[in-house]
């Protein structure tokens, strides 16, 4: 079992968790590692079941995967 990017956060907690752990000389591994120590009250990190279409862009050959996946093939060519 392994744990796959992407995080999803709502702007203002993460921003005020990172203010917090900036504050603090927090140095986390990831942003799910800085919000589970510093998220307002109320706010906490979830895990929820995916797949493989669950797809982290991250190079510009990802744009090519993530249309193939919406049904969309070859429209980030003309990108």
């Amino acid at each position: 079992m392994g744990v796959a990017t992407p995080q999803a956060f709502r702007a203002a907690p993460l921003l005020a968790a990172y203010a917090a752990a900036a504050e603090a000389g927090f140095d986390g591994t990831d942003t799910a590692a800085t919000f589970t120590e510093f998220a307002p009250a109320g706010h906490e990190v979830r895990a929820v079941p995916s797949g493989p279409g669950n797809l982290k862009v991250t190079f510009a050959e990802d744009l090519q995967v993530a249309d193939r996946l919406l049904g969309r093939a070859g429209s980030s060519a003309a990108r």
